[in-house]
C-alpha cells in the first residue's frame, strides 16, 4: 500500500510505495517435531538434530547470506519471536524420500510462512547442505518449478543444479543435473550462478540420469537397462555412449548417440522440439514423437524404428528391422529401407524403395497415402482405406492387397507381380510380361 509522505521540495503530498521488508529464512538444524503442509500432501515430519558444529552452522549461514545479497532474502538461526519467516528444518528424516523437499512453489512469494526441509546432517559437505537450502529457497521464495512427478517437484532429490558440478559419480539412483530457470518475485530474482555439470559419471543397471534446462552432462557411459532421459532446454548437452539404455529427448539437441544393447528394450524417445543426428541404432528402438526431428541415422536389422508425428531424414533402415510409421500429415520422411515393416497412419511414405525379404511389408490404414514407392522382392503391400499413387511391383513375390476403402491410381505390375482388389477403386493399372 503507497504511504503518504510530505516532501520539502514542493510542500505537497507524495504517494511513495515502500520496498517490501526482507524475507526471513529460519535455519532450524536442532530436530523438531512439525508437519509438512505442502499443495498436493500433508503429513507429520520428525527431523534430527543435524549434528553440525556451530563452525559449520556459521560458515553455512554466512554463505547462504552472501549468495543472496541484494535479493531482499536474510538467512538466521535464530528463531524470529514475531513477524513473517520462512523455516528450513535440516536434518534426517524417515518421512521424506528426497534430499529436500518444499512445501510449495510459491511464484511471488505469496506466502511469507512456508517451510521446507532438508534431509542431510552431518555426514553431508556443508557445500550439499548450502546448495540443497538454497534450491528448497529457490522454491519457496522465488516459484522456481524444475518439473518433475508429484513431490519430485517439490524436492532437491539427488540433484546437481544451478552452478554446481560433480565428477566420477557411479550413479545407480535417480540423478538429476538441471539449471532451473530464474522466476521472478517482489524480491527479485533468484542467484544466478551458472550452468549445472555432470562429468565422467557411469549409470548403472538400476540408476536413472534426467539432464535438463541447459544441464551439461559429458563423458557419460551407461549399462543396459539403465535410463537417460535428456529433456527442456535447447541448450542442453549430453555427450557418452550406453548399452542398451533407454534415452528420452525432449527440446534438445543429441548427436552420435550409440545404442548397442541386447534387445529392443532400449529405445531412444525423441519428443517435440528434439533433434537427433548420426545415430547408430543396433538392436535398439528409435521412436520419433510429434515435432521431433532424426538425421543421418542407421537403424539395424534387429532394430525397431518409429516415426510418430515427427520428421526422419537421410534415415538408413537395414533389411529385418521394423519401422512403424503413424504420423500427422506434415511428417515428412525420407528413408532407405530393405526388408523393414512399415505401417502408414494419417501420413505420406513417399519415394521409397524396398528390397524386401519374406519378412517384408507396408501397410497403409486410414488416412495413409503411398507415393512413388516400389516394391522388390518378396514385398507385400496392404491398403485400406488409404491412397497410393505411381506404386511399383517389380518383382516375383511383390504384392499389392488393395482391400476395403484403398483407392490406388497410376499403378504398375511387371513380371511376377500379382494385385488383389476388393471394394476398392483402382485406375491406370499397367502391367508388363
Amino acid at each position: 500500500m503507497a504511504t503518504q509522505l510530505m516532501t520539502a521540495m514542493n510542500g505537497g503530498v507524495q504517494a511513495v510505495t515502500p520496498a517490501p521488508k526482507a524475507q526471513i529464512i529460519y535455519l532450524d538444524f536442532d530436530g523438531a517435531q512439525t508437519r509438512y503442509e505442502g499443495e498436493l500432501a500433508q503429513f507429520d515430519v520428525t527431523v534430527n538434530n543435524s549434528g553440525l558444529s556451530a563452525a559449520q552452522i556459521a560458515e553455512i549461514t554466512e554463505k547462504l547470506n552472501a549468495e543472496y545479497a541484494g535479493q531482499n532474502v536474510v538467512f538466521v538461526t535464530g528463531q524470529p519471536l514475531s513477524g513473517d519467516y520462512s523455516t528450513v528444518y535440516v536434518g534426517k528424516t524417515a518421512d521424506i524420500e528426497q534430499s529436500g523437499l518444499a512445501e510449495t512453489i510459491d511464484a511471488g512469494n505469496l506466502n511469507p510462512n512456508d517451510k521446507a526441509f532438508v534431509n542431510l546432517d552431518s555426514s553431508a559437505s556443508t557445500e550439499q547442505i548450502i546448495n540443497t537450502i538454497s534450491h528448497e529457497v529457490g522454491h519457496i521464495v522465488f516459484g522456481v518449478n524444475h518439473g518433475g512427478e508429484g513431490l519430485d517437484a517439490y524436492g532437491a532429490r539427488n540433484d546437481i543444479y544451478n552452478g554446481a558440478s560433480s565428477t566420477g559419480l557411479t550413479i545407480n539412483d535417480k540423478w538429476y543435473v538441471n539449471d532451473t530457470k530464474i522466476y521472478s518475485s517482489r524480491f527479485g530474482s533468484a542467484p544466478d550462478i551458472g550452468t549445472a555439470t555432470l562429468d565422467s559419471a557411469h549409470v548403472t543397471e538400476d540408476g536413472s540420469l534426467y539432464v535438463s534446462s541447459g544441464g551439461t552432462a559429458t563423458n557419460i557411459t551407461a549399462d543396459e537397462y539403465s535410463t537417460l532421459v535428456f529433456y527442456v532446454a535447447p541448450d542442453t548437452v549430453f555427450e557418452g555412449t550406453s548399452n542398451g539404455v533407454a534415452f528420452s529427448l525432449r527440446n534438445g539437441v543429441l548427436s552420435g548417440y550409440i545404442n548397442n544393447g541386447g534387445s529392443t528394450t532400449a529405445a531412444v524417445n525423441i519428443q517435440s522440439g528434439g533433434t537427433a543426428t548420426d545415430i547408430t541404432c543396433i538392436n535398439g528402438w528409435v521412436r520419433v514423437s510429434s515435432g521431433g526431428l532424426l538425421t543421418s541415422s542407421y537403424i539395424s536389422s534387429g532394430g525397431r524404428f518409429s516415426l510418430l508425428g515427427g520428421d526422419a531424414r537421410d534415415v538408413i533402415v537395414e533389411k529385418g528391422a521394423q519401422f512403424m510409421l503413424t504420423v500427422a500429415d506434415t511428417t515428412n520422411i525420407d528413408i532407405t529401407s530393405g526388408g523393414s515393416q512399415l505401417r502408414v497412419k494419417d501420413g505420406v511414405l513417399s519415394n521409397h524403395v524396398t528390397e524386401g525379404v519374406s519378412s517384408s511389408w507396408i501397410y497403409a490404414i486410414s488416412g495413409g497415402m503411398l507415393r512413388d514407392v516400389t516394391a522388390n522382392g518378396q514385398t507385400w503391400i496392404g491398403v485400406s482405406g488409404a491412397y497410393t499413387e505411381r506404386v511399383t511391383l517389380n518383382t516375383a513375390g511383390a504384392r499389392f492387397d488393395l482391400r476395403s476403402g484403398g483407392t490406388a491410381t497410376e499403378t504398375v505390375i511387371n513380371k511376377g507381380g500379382a494385385m488383389t482388389v476388393s471394394n476398392s477403386l483402382t485406375t491406370a493399372i499397367k502391367t508388363t510380361v
